[in-house]
């Protein structure tokens, strides 16, 4: 077997989850799309559960490569915290609607993987490479607090993708994530910090509404 044609099945599969939904994709429909027989693909994983559980990794390691580069860069805590929101809303933007809401009620086992991911920024990253460094440069209040603030965005990540929440019928194609995560921010802000915000949005089209 192929490492090539593994990878290549997982990123297939990931385009069209992420256009047509997770439920609604077949074997039978991927392996028209990859131009390989289902028995082929059936050689690299055993259930339809298998490929799910790779595209979220593939999905959570490109995450934590970026967020682990954001570590190391010596900018502002507000410019990293816009640069991570700006990438999560693209992701947002270009998943197909209610695609959170398939993976919760369909693949519950593999949806642990994103809980496990959500709680690793919520608990490691947002507090001591945004928050706590943010609050010493002046752009976040004092008095806010860094774990219901943390767990909040977290819950925002999670509704804004649902369409329990935000229907399209209703909302339409609205960046409900750039929305709602804009009005965070500023309400944590200090008047540098939202100063800053009100320069430095402009630059980060995906958190445009």
């Amino acid at each position: 077997m192929s490492p090539e044609t593994k990878q290549r099945i997982v990123e297939v599969a990931a385009r069209l989850f992420s256009k047509k939904g997770v439920k609604t994709v077949s074997i039978q429909q991927l392996s028209g799309e990859l131009g390989v027989s289902t028995k082929t693909i059936y050689l690299y994983f055993k259930t339809k559960e298998e490929i799910v559980k790779e595209v979220l990794l593939l999905g959570i390691n490109a995450d934590r490569a970026l967020i682990k580069q954001l570590m190391t860069q010596k900018i502002p805590s507000l410019e990293k915290v816009l640069i991570i929101l700006d990438y999560f809303s693209l992701k947002t933007k270009a998943s197909y609607p209610g695609i959170i809401d398939d993976l919760k009620k369909y693949y519950s086992e593999e949806y642990k993987l994103i809980d496990e991911f959500i709680a690793e920024v919520e608990n490691k990253f947002y507090p001591k490479y945004i928050f706590k460094p943010g609050i010493r440069e002046g752009y976040f209040r004092k008095s806010m607090n860094i774990k219901i603030i943390t767990r909040f965005i977290s819950v925002v990540s999670i509704i804004a993708w649902s369409q329990d929440y935000y229907s399209v019928e209703e909302f339409g194609n609205r960046n409900i994530y750039g929305e709602l995560i804009k009005n965070i921010l500023m309400g944590i802000s200090t008047k540098k910090g939202s100063d800053y915000l009100e320069k430095r949005l402009k630059k980060y089209p995906n958190l445009k509404s």
